[in-house]
């Protein structure tokens, strides 16, 4: 592994769970799971907006402190 990408790859700490019955809507963008990976090993807090359905317009502010990436 290049050192320039070693300390990406030790900061993710992923938690496998068993077969969701459903899939995602979509699939991820590998680099929000890796921001959000980096953001659980800083121990940061995330901001975003979260609506119920992706149609609504009400979207209320969020604050989430993740503990896990799960896959």
């Amino acid at each position: 592994m290049p050192s320039r990408l070693r300390h990406r790859i030790d900061a993710l700490q992923v938690t496998a769970v068993g077969q969701p019955t459903t899939g995602p809507d979509s699939p991820v963008d590998r680099a929000v799971l890796t921001a959000i990976g980096a953001a659980v090993n800083a121990r940061e807090v995330l901001r975003f907006d979260y609506a119920s359905t992706s149609a609504a317009t009400d979207a209320t502010p969020r604050r989430v402190e993740p503990h896990h990436l799960v896959t």
